[in-house]
């Protein structure tokens, strides 16, 4: 068995995605020859796209072969239904940013991240209540 870690430690309310590390780590297990694995997730109120994390994490585990696109896909349009598009296109501004960054997510105060240049670029008038329902469904924690 290896423990391994689907979350962000010290600053887990930031938007972030690492359900393609998942994968790719489960993959690499696989080919050590691991046979169990016992991940470590926080909970979907702390946590960027928590539940996409934890499905894909559990189907890589019964099928390390599987495509990470059609996986992310698959999840997002039965999860999401008519919001998949547009919750498919954060998540890849996420990992677009995130591939920009130069260290661990962790290591960077909210206001110096380049990877959240996109939130200009999206942003839109809404009310406060709105924007939280919003970044509740986003699995987003905004303080």
């Amino acid at each position: 068995t290896i423990g391994d870690y689907w979350i962000d430690y010290n600053r887990p309310q930031f938007p972030s995605t690492i359900t393609r590390t998942i994968a790719e780590n489960i993959k690499f297990y696989k080919k050590l020859g691991v046979r169990s694995i016992k991940p470590e997730c926080q909970g979907a109120h702390v946590t960027s796209f928590w539940r996409m994390r934890t499905y894909i994490g559990y189907r890589f585990m019964v099928n390390p072969d599987r495509n990470i696109d059609k996986e992310i896909e698959r999840f997002c349009n039965a999860y999401y239904g008519n919001g998949a598009p547009y919750m498919l296109a954060l998540h890849k501004l996420l990992e677009e940013g995130m591939a920009k960054l130069e260290r661990c997510i962790d290591s960077y105060p909210v206001a110096s991240r380049n990877d959240l240049a996109f939130f200009p670029a999206v942003s839109f008038s809404i009310n406060e209540s709105r924007l939280k329902s919003i970044t509740h469904l986003c699995g987003i924690m905004i303080h």
